[in-house]
């Protein structure tokens, strides 16, 4: 052992041998089949109704296959995939205080900042296989439920997801390093980066209690709904969890019909560059209070 790589080789071998990393993978997959179950049988529940005539219009065509991992990527994934980044490194640090084997680690020939970095590595492979497998197995199940082989946009559609997701994640890898260095016990670790990443969920229906608030709403304000709108999108768009969901909704075109995989990516760039650079800091704070904290 003397690198960054032994560290990250050896970590991840503990991950495949861990039984709680199996039934973490197992639950959050789970999650995903029935998150593009439930996508399916929406659609199937919308069409019944309008074959039956109990609402107006047309009956829609039949399901595209992106359509089904609406759920999935709307309401799923921001916290999920959150939460699974979280339960992989919010005992990164104290874990190995807590077992009293960080010392013998710190004995061999290696340095302190290769153990963070190769623990950073193991992580983000891990997450982004452990995604990847999900992804898989919800669009095998994609294709069973409405008989469509994706196309080539609908694939680069996904792996673009895949990208931003796992970026996503590195995020809240970061914070799980950050508060297992910060915090003396795991569940201390594990119950603030859980806090972190429910209130960044929540965001923008915290802004818009705030708004109500902050925003003057006496009897000579004018256009009060519109400024408290403007208010809670002003603050929610620097929630991660706001930032991914709209760069998921933009990538998959959830929201604009008939929108080209390039408009789709254009639009969308800007929401994954700030994940991207919210990741960075993450990972800079853990590092930097990791290097300078006493073990």
């Amino acid at each position: 052992m003397g690198s960054k790589w032994d560290i990250a080789s050896q970590e991840v071998s503990n991950y495949f041998s861990s039984r709680k990393f199996l039934l973490v993978l197992g639950i959050f997959t789970i999650f995903c089949l029935g998150s593009v179950y439930v996508g399916y049988d929406n659609y199937q529940s919308s069409l019944e109704r309008f074959a039956s005539g109990n609402t107006y219009g047309e009956a829609p065509s039949p399901p595209e296959l992106i359509e089904v991992f609406t759920p999935l990527i709307s309401f799923n994934f921001p916290l999920a995939a959150g939460l699974l980044a979280i339960i992989l490194s919010y005992d990164a640090i104290s874990g190995e205080r807590e077992k009293g084997t960080f010392e013998l680690l710190l004995s061999y020939p290696v340095y302190r900042d290769e153990v963070i970095n190769g623990k950073f590595i193991a992580s983000g492979f891990m997450v982004a296989l452990c995604l990847l497998f999900s992804l898989m197995a919800s669009s095998g199940l994609a294709i069973y439920l409405t008989s469509k082989i994706p196309g080539v946009s609908d694939i680069i559609r996904l792996g673009l997801v895949w990208v931003g997701t796992s970026t996503y994640m590195f995020f809240f890898l970061g914070l799980g390093v950050l508060t297992s260095t910060a915090l003396k016990t795991s569940w201390r670790s594990l119950i603030a980066s859980a806090f972190i990443l429910l209130v960044f969920v929540a965001m923008p229906l915290l802004s818009n209690l705030v708004a109500g608030f902050v925003v003057d709403s006496g009897p000579e304000a004018e256009n009060v709904y519109e400024r408290r709108q403007v208010f809670s999108e002003s603050v929610s768009k620097y929630s991660p969890s706001v930032a991914y969901t709209e760069y998921s909704k933009k990538v998959m075109a959830m929201e604009t019909e008939n929108s080209t995989l390039r408009e789709s990516f254009n639009s969308s760039v800007g929401n994954l560059i700030y994940l991207l650079g919210v990741t960075m800091v993450s990972f800079m704070l853990s590092y930097l209070f990791f290097m300078r904290q006493d073990i």
